[in-house]
């Protein structure tokens, strides 16, 4: 598969745009409404102005979301880029966003990938700066939540640069203020874990970086690339005899470190000797023995989801029906009896909008916290706890948060190999969104790709391969910027090549997966045992470590069998672990500790 090329700086128009003209449309309405108040009546009435300013801003917000999305889709575009390494041509597209765009939540995210970059090439120092410089930005106002949601994500990683560059005390401070946010989702205290455990790593602390990797285990599985090949490399450290661990930094077997190992050497000076092996990274594969997708699974899967569309419940339109009785009272009101507007036109207009934007943003909330408790319930591993919160949740009247929680339970149901659940799901999911134009365009950055990317893959593992591939153009075409994209290909095309019995061709595909990719944990999984067939493991005892990872869940062993038959088929525990021939046997309760399910317990994912 070659890599894909860059995407040039002439991008398509972003979704959002007919949304931007109807914001337009609206607030030349209210301008118009205001400006013909004010002429009725004479003098600045309130009704009036409230109109016009209420037309000012609704053309502002056209304005603004205009000129944001082309800097949106080049910010995610460059994201894609760095999720294959590709960092020098990530921080070029990253250039071509205009100065005048690189503020509040666009700032935020351009200046969080430049930060990412600099601390994968080993310059924690450096990219603590940027981070810094990123968290100077103001956020705007009519974006404030999910701009808060950016700059936990950015103090999260802010802190493992702070453990990275030796700077302990501001890392434990960092961590303790986005662990004690209530906002904050379960990856990100992952995220602090590891920053805790590489403060204790670089101090010699053995005890506390057990301890740590111990009690937030939970917490660290949900990483992966590079920061979950760094929480391997750690464990692989303490697991080796008390004296043994912190030795001097060399190079294995007279060799150079693969490149993911000197960048962990950067982190954590101590783990050379536990590092990732290099791996023979194919750098290009022929894909050519993958077939293309069929007209006729093209028409299926757009049936599909005219068929999601059609049967997504519409919303409850209560709130908006009353604002529209109470716009129509205001503007009959005048007409009707002119002595009965100075007393009732104000109240008219403002008190049903204020009530509805109070209603809407309670409500939004609600189901922002919702679906962030049964994350962190998941991450726990509460499984059915945490399906009945998002259960609830699919249920609102909001789209777009609905559509989240039933991803979440799709990925659920995934990870327990119940396929036809997930599809489901998914269908569920993609409908509630194409039910409304406006707000499939305003997701239409991430969670309508994510679904359609989650879809391919389910329908690949249910070997509906001619399907898969017809989604997988999809979302190429229609989702070009979305910044996982080369990530989710990947998966779907290893996928489609094992259920086509070309394991070979998988192998060869999963073999050029960079340090950066972004796949589920069963999809990582999948893709160790595929190399570790051919007898390539990044350390010693990563089959026993993925053993244990698949004895904990049923579910993924499950979906790997379906996928690959007898790839996850159990072996026998080993009865000592050598960790990279360090000339003593690794301590089995402390390996134990750090690989094994907790003590009496069965985690189904």
């Amino acid at each position: 598969m070659a890599d894909r090329p860059a995407p040039k700086t002439a991008l398509p128009q972003h979704p959002t745009s007919r949304s931007a003209r109807r914001l337009y449309l609206m607030g030349a309405v209210y301008l118009a409404l205001g400006i013909g108040l004010l002429g009725t009546f004479g003098g600045a009435t309130l009704p009036g102005v409230l109109s016009a300013m209420f037309g000012g801003l609704l053309v502002a917000a056209g304005v603004r979301l205009q000129r944001v999305g082309p800097a949106v889709m080049i910010n995610n575009a460059a994201h894609d880029l760095l999720t294959q390494g590709r960092f020098d041509e990530a921080i070029a597209l990253l250039d071509t966003i205009a100065p005048a765009r690189r503020h509040g939540l666009v700032g935020i995210a351009v200046l969080s990938q430049r930060a990412y970059v600099l601390f994968a090439q080993g310059d924690a120092a450096g990219a603590v700066a940027v981070a810094s410089e990123a968290l100077a930005l103001k956020l705007p106002l009519l974006a404030r939540s999910q701009g808060q949601q950016y700059r936990l994500v950015l103090r999260a990683n802010r802190a493992l640069m702070l453990a990275a560059a030796g700077d302990a005390a501001e890392a434990h401070a960092e961590a303790t203020r986005i662990d004690a946010a209530p906002e904050t989702m379960s990856l990100l205290k992952g995220i602090t874990a590891l920053s805790r455990a590489v403060t204790f790593a670089r101090a010699g602390d053995r005890e506390a970086l057990l301890g740590e990797l111990t009690t937030s285990r939970a917490l660290l599985e949900q990483l992966n690339g590079r920061e979950a090949m760094l929480v391997r490399t750690l464990a692989r450290l303490v697991a080796v005899p008390a004296g043994g661990a912190y030795r001097a930094p060399a190079a294995r077997d007279g060799g150079e470190l693969s490149a993911v190992a000197r960048w962990i050497v950067t982190v954590v000076p101590q783990a050379a000797s536990f590092a990732p092996r290099a791996a023979e990274r194919t750098e290009g594969v022929d894909a050519s023995r993958l077939p293309t997708a069929t007209a006729a699974a093209r028409a299926r899967v757009a049936a599909d989801h005219a068929l999601a569309q059609k049967l997504a419940p519409n919303p409850k339109q209560w709130a908006l029906l009353l604002l529209s009785v109470a716009m129509g009272m205001a503007i009959a009101l005048p007409i009707v009896r002119h002595a009965a507007w100075p007393m009732l036109g104000p109240w008219a207009i403002t008190v049903p909008l204020a009530a509805l934007m109070i209603y809407l943003l309670r409500r939004n909330r609600g189901l922002e916290r919702s679906i962030r408790e049964a994350r962190a319930l998941y991450a726990d591993g509460h499984v059915a706890e945490s399906d009945a919160k998002l259960v609830q949740s699919s249920r609102a009247s909001a789209h777009a948060h609905a559509a989240l929680a039933l991803l979440d339970l799709a990925e659920h149901a995934e990870r327990r190999d119940d396929l036809p659940a997930a599809l489901a799901l998914v269908d569920r999911a993609l409908g509630r969104l194409f039910k409304n134009n406006a707000v499939k365009a305003s997701m239409s950055d991430i969670l309508v790709p994510s679904l359609i990317a989650l879809r391919a893959r389910i329908l690949a593992a249910l070997d509906r391969t001619d399907e898969s591939l017809a989604e997988l153009e999809v979302l190429t075409e229609e989702y070009p910027t979305f910044p996982y994209a080369t990530s989710a290909a990947l998966l779907v095309r290893v996928l489609v090549a094992l259920r086509l019995g070309d394991r070979d061709l998988a192998r060869a595909l999963a073999r050029t997966r960079a340090p950066d990719t972004r796949l589920p944990r069963h999809g990582e999984l999948l893709f160790d045992l595929l190399v570790g067939e051919a007898g390539w493991f990044e350390a010693d005892g990563e089959r026993e470590r993925i053993e244990g990872d698949l004895a904990m869940y049923p579910g993924v062993r499950a979906w790997i069998e379906r996928v690959a038959p007898g790839l996850a088929a159990p072996v026998a525990p080993s009865t000592g672990v050598r960790i990279f021939d360090l000339g003593g046997a690794a301590d089995a309760d402390v390996l134990a500790a750090v690989t094994d399910a907790p003590r009496g317990s069965t985690r189904e994912a």
